[in-house]
């Protein structure tokens, strides 16, 4: 169909005459609205056409005052295409200027081999500290003479909440760097991967406790205030296509909290 295509927009007089690439762009853009998926193009390509030529992902407006389209596009095998070479008929992937997101032009091709990876490693790299918040606990000894030895027992309840962040995840073929954070199936095989890793459970609540003992001078009120945090650890996934092209993207688990305490003379 685009060989079809690039007849109704060829036309030779002699020599062969390229028509501009204006006139190229509204029979695209006309027939991504009367049947994109007739002429092959993706679902992403007929968006961009049929939205007036805006980002799939960014949606910033991607044609000039001048009517040029303003994209790149390459081939097949990563090598870019200046766009008075036909670029928009011959070309395998279109990329936005302004976010770098890429998109393949016809509705199957290159990147469909990305839905299927296979995960073959875990690295877990440092670890980092967030606020939950504080409790405060106030011992009164402020009339009595004597010093006083109190124990108790702080408690706080956690899960194992984790984040994967698919936006920074690139896989790199023939030069092209290919984002997969709108393949929903890969992102599946991640959150299961990461469930698997640390035990993580849905329903399951994680109870942290500890025994305080605290001495408390005569004469004195004291607020105790803990500061807890919960401990991230970070790492990334490491993954490859059937291609053997490998790569990784990014995580983070909660397993544990914590806390630091301070203590407030009410007196003072």
């Amino acid at each position: 169909m685009i060989d079809k295509m690039k007849n109704i927009i060829l036309r030779t007089q002699g020599n062969s005459e390229i028509l501009s690439t204006d006139m190229i762009l509204k029979t695209l853009g006309l027939l991504t609205g009367t049947g994109g998926k007739l002429v092959g193009l993706s679902d992403e390509s007929r968006k961009f056409y049929s939205s007036g030529y805006r980002c799939p992902k960014c949606d910033k407006h991607l044609r000039s005052n001048f009517g040029n389209i303003i994209v790149n596009f390459y081939s097949d095998n990563g090598k870019k295409i200046p766009i008075w070479k036909l670029a928009v008929l011959r070309a395998e992937l279109a990329e936005c200027p302004e976010c770098s997101y890429r998109w393949k032009i016809r509705g199957s091709g290159k990147l469909d081999k990305y839905k299927t990876l296979e995960i073959f490693g875990i690295v877990e790299t440092d670890r980092l500290e967030e606020s939950l918040g504080t409790d405060n606990r106030i011992i009164d000894n402020s009339r009595s003479s004597a010093e006083l030895t109190r124990k108790f027992t702080i408690i706080k309840e956690w899960s194992r909440t984790y984040s994967i962040e698919y936006e920074k995840a690139q896989v790199v073929s023939n030069g092209l760097n290919i984002g997969i954070d709108k393949i929903t199936s890969i992102q599946t095989s991640f959150e299961e991967t990461i469930k698997k890793q640390f035990s993580i459970s849905d329903e399951t609540k994680e109870v942290y406790s500890e025994e305080v003992q605290i001495k408390v001078p005569r004469s004195t009120k004291l607020n105790l205030v803990f500061h807890w945090k919960r401990i991230w650890q970070c790492g990334f996934i490491k993954f490859r296509n059937q291609d053997n092209e490998e790569s990784k993207v990014p995580f983070r688990v909660v397993v544990g909290v914590t806390f630091d305490q301070t203590q407030i003379d009410e007196n003072s």
